[in-house]
């Protein structure tokens, strides 16, 4: 089992491993009562969600081997809708992260890392390039 939180919710993560291993999501608001409500049911993709106010962005390799940064806008009947942010490209993402109101993907393609700085719409705000030979040197 795994935990998500944020200021407002929690998010719970029920591993099952059978031949292959399939995830259960589940979400709360601190301020419900009851039981958490089941969001993603027996998932077999990566799903690394990151809670943002009402805002739920999510890294996945679900129509995307080298993976892409979605929003995820949950929906009463289960039918969320999915927004790419960042897409997948050739390369695949290594790393993100969520700082303040902007969204820091980085890559690694032909010996430079790049750390793409972005706007939660998608916008690419700026790139930074570095040569790994020289950051290491």
């Amino acid at each position: 089992m795994g935990l998500l939180s944020e200021g407002k919710r929690i998010a719970f993560f029920v591993y099952r491993v059978l031949e292959k291993t399939l995830t259960d999501i589940y979400l709360r608001s601190f301020d419900e009562e009851g039981q958490p409500k089941l969001i993603f049911p027996s998932i077999e993709y990566r799903l690394g969600l990151q809670l943002l106010g009402e805002k739920v962005f999510a890294i996945t390799d679900r129509n995307a081997p080298n993976r892409r940064i979605v929003e995820i806008r949950l929906r009463d009947n289960g039918e969320h809708e999915w927004v790419d942010i960042v897409p997948e490209r050739n390369t695949p993402i290594e790393n993100w992260v969520i700082v303040g109101e902007r969204m820091f993907v980085s890559y690694f393609e032909e010996m430079t890392r790049h750390v793409c700085i972005f706007d939660f719409f998608g916008k690419k705000l700026r790139e930074i390039r570095y040569e790994a030979t020289k950051a290491f040197a």
